[in-house]
């Protein structure tokens, strides 16, 4: 298993979806990671795809993410 984010790892992440209009999903996500004080990435990109408006790329790479473990490889985002 990889590391897990915290809710406050994730702060810029759901700033850059509330920013691009994408609030109910952001939330929905944020309250999730929240109430389980945490989220492997891989589950993370799964609620990204799922619920956000954007793809998970997109709101990764603009967050400031380098990374991500989708579950199925790792997604390089700043190449």
């Amino acid at each position: 298993f990889g590391s897990i984010l915290e809710p406050d790892d994730l702060t810029e992440l759901f700033s850059v979806m509330r920013k691009e209009g994408d609030s109910r999903a952001a939330d929905m996500i944020e309250e999730a990671v929240q109430e389980d004080g945490g989220v492997h990435g891989e589950m993370l990109y799964q609620m990204l795809a799922v619920q956000g408006a954007g793809s998970p790329e997109y709101y990764l790479k603009r967050a400031g993410f380098d990374a991500i473990d989708t579950g199925r490889d790792i997604r390089m985002l700043n190449w």
